[in-house]
């Protein structure tokens, strides 16, 4: 193989390892809480801070970097 076809190619593998990493990167959960589907039985709903995992009603008690007020499964309590 010619030294030049082989710069050609370059650009191209890395594109595509680029891309590679980008979609795996995407597959790996970061946040700490997810949305819950459906609640069984006839239990009380309770909200959550997303990443505090601390009960709350309204989204004024989520304080600065404790994530949005909601219905959460909490994953990693603190």
């Amino acid at each position: 193989m010619k030294a030049s076809r082989l710069k050609q190619m370059v650009p191209g593998f890395a594109l595509i390892i680029g891309i590679m990493a980008g979609t795996a990167l995407a597959m790996v959960p970061g946040s700490t809480a997810e949305t819950t589907e459906t609640q069984v039985g006839p239990t009380p709903v309770q909200k959550i801070c997303s990443a505090s995992c601390k009960p709350c009603s309204v989204q004024a008690h989520c304080g600065q970097g404790e994530g949005s007020c909601g219905i959460w499964r909490c994953t990693n309590p603190m």
